[in-house]
């Protein structure tokens, strides 16, 4: 009989749908494109709770998985989504003080129609 992996951390940020800008198709100019993440990067940080006594530790994977819903039935880009969610990803890692290469393996799951669209992006240890 396996052992089920014991979860130490579980978190929930919810966060916007990614302007059309941050993501990789988008032939933006550079400078409006970086004035964007910027942005994208401050709202990650801000939307994501602290986790007060949170020991992340510096080494181990962080599990991390994307619940898209889209803000219309169009068809999206699932590679482009992650690329679009980077800036506010390290937003996120920002607030928690993890480094985001330790953000793996990615599971993105695609899910209902939500007015303005939202991703919720959830990290386990």
């Amino acid at each position: 009989m396996g052992h089920a992996a014991r979860v130490k951390h579980k978190l929930t940020v919810i966060l916007p749908w990614p302007g059309r800008v941050l993501w990789p198709n988008n032939r933006a100019h550079w400078r409006s494109k970086a004035t964007v993440a910027r942005a994208a990067r401050a709202e990650g940080y801000y939307l994501t709770p602290p986790s007060p006594g949170w020991d992340w530790g510096e080494t181990s994977e962080i599990a991390v998985t994307y619940v898209v819903h889209p803000p219309s039935k169009r068809k999206f880009d699932s590679d482009g989504i992650e690329s679009a969610l980077k800036p506010y990803r390290d937003g996120v890692c920002d607030r928690l003080a993890i480094d985001d290469a330790r953000l793996w393996p990615v599971l993105k799951k695609k899910s209902t129609v939500v007015k303005g669209g939202a991703v919720h992006m959830t990290l386990e240890q």
